[in-house]
């Protein structure tokens, strides 16, 4: 059946399901523009004053684009075609699995684990001395804390002079 000769529907619920290339609606210039069967529905896709796309624009990363230019790139015709991550892949396995030296194997078997599975866990305690309670130190009076900062602040310009280079400014 063309869509000139489907029955009409017979209620008004079926109406609005059916998608209409010819509906019409009306903007602020009083013109008639057609509405996107797929979004009729919807009033808005984001609510407003915010965006579609909070993250912005991927910023770019040239050295990463160069890599994976190289990397996905195809060596070899026909059945021995393989792109360079699989040849290192394969050279990565290859020093796993026969390298003489313990530690290049063990290092390679590290690496692979740890991209393939994730690294694993690391527990980290915050604890004071001998597993006790932190201590912190904190000063007795305002002019005592006045005091501490300003110490820091005269040891962070000290140190800040002190690594400046010669015959450069800023």
């Amino acid at each position: 059946m063309s869509m000139e000769e489907k029955p009409l529907p017979q209620t008004i619920e079926a109406t609005q399901a059916i998608p209409d290339a010819f509906r019409q609606t009306e903007t602020k210039a009083a013109s008639l523009v057609p509405v996107d069967p797929r979004t009729a529905n919807l009033t808005h896709r984001w609510k407003p004053g915010q965006t579609g796309n909070p993250g912005g624009r991927r910023k770019p990363t040239p050295l990463l684009d160069a890599l994976t230019k190289r990397v996905t790139k195809e060596l070899g015709t026909g059945a021995n075609a393989q792109t360079v991550a699989d040849g290192i892949a394969a050279r990565l396995v290859q020093i796993a699995t026969a390298s003489k030296s313990e530690q290049r194997a063990l290092d390679a078997i590290t690496l692979i684990f740890e991209r393939v599975e994730g690294k694993p866990m690391q527990r980290v305690e915050n604890t004071g001395a001998d597993g006790g309670p932190m201590l912190f130190e904190t000063p007795a009076s305002r002019a005592e804390a006045e005091a501490r900062i300003a110490e820091l602040f005269a040891r962070v310009q000290n140190s800040t002079a002190a690594a400046k280079v010669p015959g450069q400014s800023g």
